[in-house]
């Protein structure tokens, strides 16, 4: 008679037990793909001033020149880069920040990106066939 209670106790279990795992993935999924992009992307710096920005601020003397200069020379593209998740944006970031005449780079979205560069120094092409982007291809927006 023992016996039979235990394997209608464990008949029962069952059921709770494949809910237990099905909520188990569940949360495992979530955490993967939407919970880890959204921690890695907190600091990612969303909102980063440009260096020729600082700059001209801290010298006022040669506010109107340099920001003339700057504007004639500045531009800003928006590129779309095949990344597979968000947690990739800081990558991106980084190394666009690294290319010479690249002066801010902010992520408008996981896989978008708003470039500004000195066009006296790098041209759009050359920010598109970067290093970074044979592993990530990326194009234009605008």
């Amino acid at each position: 008679m023992s016996q039979n209670k235990t394997n209608e106790n464990s008949k029962m279990n069952k059921p709770k037990m494949a809910i237990a795992y099905i909520l188990g993935a569940i949360v495992l999924i979530l955490g993967i793909f939407f919970i880890f992009p959204m921690l890695t992307n907190a600091g990612a710096g969303y909102s980063q001033s440009s260096n020729a920005a600082s700059q001209v601020a801290s010298s006022p003397a040669s506010v109107g020149l340099q920001s003339l200069t700057l504007s004639e020379t500045s531009k800003t593209i928006t590129i779309k880069v095949q990344i597979p998740c968000g947690g990739h944006t800081s990558l991106i970031e980084n190394e666009v920040k690294k290319l010479t005449g690249v002066t801010g780079v902010l992520a408008t979205a996981w896989n978008k990106f708003q470039i500004t560069f000195d066009q006296a120094k790098i041209t759009q092409e050359q920010i598109v066939a970067a290093e970074i982007f044979k592993a990530y291809p990326a194009t234009l927006v605008n």
